[in-house]
C-alpha cells in the first residue's frame, strides 16, 4: 500500500472540516463564512488541485469567498508545489498554515507508517537471531529484492520496503520453526 500524497491528505482533511462532509463549491462556500480553519484548509488544497482551482475561477462570482481566500493563498505561496513542499515548508514560520498541514501529513501519515515498520523490524531481527534466519534466506524464499531487503534490515531503511513486504517478512520469521543445530548449541 503506498503513502497517501500531501495533496490527498489536504483534501480529506479540509473535507473532514466542512460540517457537511463535502468539497461541493455551493457547500463550501456557505461553510467559509462560518469556518475560518475550513477556508483555509481548503485554499491550501486547491493550490495543488489545478483542475478544481480553475473550476473555481471560472466560477468566481457564484463562490467570493472561496475565491478571494484562493487567490491570496495562491499570491503567497506561488513557489510551493508537491516537488518543492518539502523545502518549502522549511523556510516558513513555525506557525504558518501550510507549514502546520505539512508537519500533520508527516506525523499522521509518514511518521506513523514508519513506526509500524520500525517496530516491526525490531521484532524481525530478534527473530533472525533466535531462529536463526539469514537474510539471504528471506529474500530467496519469499522471492524479494535482495538490495532492498539487506538495506531494510541491515541499514534500517525503511522507504525501501513497503508495509506489506514487511508483513509478509515478519509472517514469514514468526513461521519458522527454532534452528534445531541452534538448539542444541543453547543447550550446551
Amino acid at each position: 500500500m503506498r503513502t497517501k500524497r500531501f495533496d490527498h491528505f489536504l483534501t480529506h482533511y479540509a473535507q473532514t472540516m466542512n460540517s457537511k462532509v463535502t468539497l461541493r463549491f455551493k457547500s463550501c462556500e456557505e461553510e467559509a463564512k462560518s469556518n475560518d480553519r475550513f477556508l483555509t484548509l481548503f485554499s491550501l488544497a486547491l493550490l495543488f488541485d489545478a483542475k478544481r482551482a480553475k473550476m473555481l475561477v471560472e466560477r468566481g462570482e457564484l463562490y467570493p469567498t472561496l475565491l478571494s481566500s484562493y487567490l491570496e493563498t495562491k499570491q503567497h505561496y506561488a513557489n510551493v508545489s508537491l516537488n518543492t513542499i518539502d523545502d518549502e515548508t522549511r523556510k516558513l514560520g513555525t506557525f504558518d498554515e501550510l507549514r502546520k498541514a505539512y508537519q500533520s501529513y508527516l506525523r499522521l501519515v509518514v511518521h506513523s507508517r514508519d513506526q509500524s515498520k520500525i517496530t516491526s523490524l525490531q521484532e524481525i531481527k530478534s527473530l533472525m537471531s533466535a531462529k536463526r534466519i539469514t537474510k539471504y534466506r528471506i529474500y530467496t524464499d519469499l522471492q524479494l529484492n535482495p538490495g532492498n531487503i539487506n538495506d531494510f534490515l541491515k541499514n534500517e531503511q525503511y522507504a525501501k520496503v513497503s508495509m506489506k513486504t514487511v508483513k509478509r517478512i515478519l509472517d514469514y520469521c514468526r513461521s519458522e520453526p527454532i534452528n534445531p543445530r541452534h538448539q542444541k548449541i543453547r543447550q550446551a
